[in-house]
């Protein structure tokens, strides 16, 4: 149940004043106020998506610095310093703002939004000495994945201590990055190993993944209550990445290149549509039997993504683009309907 700040603090004076009198027990009462969350305010809103705008323009410079040959002999061109001592020096620049960023939350803890901000600055900086810790050790061999999986150790283990969020997710995505590295060093980009494209190994890695989370959460939860932070995120990550390679392999089918996979018709890869739609029912089924709401999002959502996609795939050259639209309109109206009506339902 969500309440207003005010709502929330006559709740907890109505809890105390019930244990006072012995109608309830201390642990009745933890319980109750365990179950009630406060409102988010529309300043309290704008801060998290605009904390989230300012993680996402992040993310999307280094990529554009990293695809920028110019940018980054220019960048080179500003420090005079070898590789090894600039990665050092952004080491050292990194365990600072992550030591102001804890000091800051010891001090407002409340100021949720600028310590992650400082741990973001702090993920930024770990990210530019470990490319030029790279650019020290480089062999010529290429293999760029290692400096990844040292990233996602450092991101890891920071996270952990420091109980951030952000730290955690960079770990996560950086963990699911290297995956997809090594396996293209493993094939020389080829991206098929044994027999299974990069769609497969993707979602068997995602699988990994979310399945680790359910056996630390299971055995590592109940003697390290600061893990509890990070299950949630981690489940979240690992069924999203399940679901994109199950969806990527519906598309692509299991084929090695892209010439083999158009060269076939998509009528041929009706079988691998199986695995999403099978994963996506059983996804819903759980979400309902364990009353989880994430399970049944994810499962509905790359059911219809499912259906639309084989849509695209199985009329787009078979009608005309117009009568195209139509179905495509009267079948997004129907879904509305259809929603609406299950809300409605819920509302009574």
């Amino acid at each position: 149940m969500q309440l207003n700040r005010k709502d929330r603090q006559v709740l907890n004076q109505l809890l105390n004043f019930w244990v006072d009198k012995e109608l309830l027990t201390s642990e009745q009462s933890a319980r109750l106020q365990q179950s009630v969350t406060v409102k988010k305010t529309g300043w309290q809103l704008l801060a998290r998506y605009a904390f989230y705008c300012t993680v996402v323009c992040g993310v999307l410079a280094i990529v554009a610095v990293m695809m920028d040959d110019r940018l980054i002999e220019l960048l080179l061109k500003l420090f005079d310093a070898s590789a090894m001592v600039k990665s050092a020096g952004f080491a050292v620049a990194a365990a600072l703002v992550l030591s102001l960023g804890y000091r800051f939350g010891k001090k407002a803890p409340n100021r949720l939004y600028t310590r992650e901000s400082l741990y973001f600055l702090g993920v930024l900086l770990i990210a530019a000495s470990d490319w030029f810790l790279g650019k020290a050790l480089d062999t010529g061999s290429g293999h760029y994945s290692v400096l990844l999986l040292s990233a996602c150790f450092i991101y890891a283990v920071a996270g952990l201590v420091l109980s951030s969020r952000t730290l955690w997710l960079f770990a996560l995505g950086t963990l699911f990055w290297w995956f997809v590295e090594e396996i293209g060093y493993q094939t020389e980009y080829a991206f098929h190993l044994y027999g299974m494209n990069i769609f497969i190994w993707f979602s068997l890695f995602s699988a990994l993944v979310l399945c680790s989370s359910y056996l630390c959460s299971s055995y590592l939860m109940p003697h390290s209550p600061r893990t509890r932070l990070f299950f949630p995120m981690t489940k979240t990550t690992g069924l999203l990445c399940l679901f994109s390679g199950l969806w990527g392999l519906a598309v692509f089918g299991n084929y090695d290149s892209a010439a083999n996979w158009k060269a076939v018709s998509q009528f041929e890869l009706w079988q691998w549509n199986l695995p999403l739609a099978i994963s996506s029912g059983v996804a819903v089924w759980v979400g309902a039997k364990w009353d989880d709401d994430i399970y049944q999002r994810v499962g509905i959502s790359f059911f219809i993504l499912l259906i639309y996609t084989m849509f695209f795939e199985y009329v787009w050259d078979v009608i005309h683009q117009a009568l195209f639209f139509v179905l495509l309109g009267l079948s997004f109206w129907a879904l509305s309907h259809f929603a609406e009506k299950i809300w409605l339902k819920k509302q009574r």
